[in-house]
């Protein structure tokens, strides 16, 4: 729990050095995308809607576009990301409980998952458009 707790508050710190582009182009320079790509792979909930929300930040860098484009596996996974709004049985059930935890959890893994839709949808868009 303390390294997932460590590497949040590691992303939100980076999410908010990428809006300065002195700082974004620095980090750029240490190869650091290769990194951000592998990471958004294996985590979930706010940490990769965060991370997706860095990586789309990047994507508006023309080289960082490229770089993305070239890692196939890192689109596929944003393509297969699902569209939020579909329930699934296990939600269902949870929300038939009627438990105030369980309805506020679903609701904390909804707003996420909608974040990470649409940071995936925007990385996407700039990655077919071509900035």
């Amino acid at each position: 729990m303390y390294l997932i707790t460590i590497f949040f508050l590691k992303i939100i710190q980076y999410k908010g050095l990428v809006q300065h582009d002195e700082l974004k182009n620095e980090l750029l320079k240490q190869n650091s995308l290769p990194y951000l790509l592998e990471c958004s792979q294996k985590i979930s909930g706010l940490s990769k809607q965060f991370l997706l929300e860095c990586l789309w930040t990047l994507s508006f860098d023309k080289q960082t576009v490229e770089q993305i484009r070239q890692n196939s596996e890192f689109i596929l996974s944003l393509q297969n990301i699902p569209k939020p709004g579909v329930n699934n049985n296990q939600e269902n059930t949870l929300r038939r409980s009627n438990s105030r935890l369980n309805n506020a959890l679903i609701s904390s893994n909804e707003a996420a998952n909608e974040g990470i839709y649409q940071m995936a949808d925007g990385l996407l868009w700039n990655l077919i458009k071509g900035i």
